[in-house]
């Protein structure tokens, strides 16, 4: 694996969780 490949996961992950925490504070 590639370190782009590790970056680019690891900004996809905190964009999902993001979105998760921004759907529950919305509720």
């Amino acid at each position: 694996m590639d370190w782009l490949d590790v970056i680019a996961y690891r900004e996809e992950l905190a964009r999902l969780k993001q979105q998760e925490y921004e759907s529950q504070m919305l509720g």
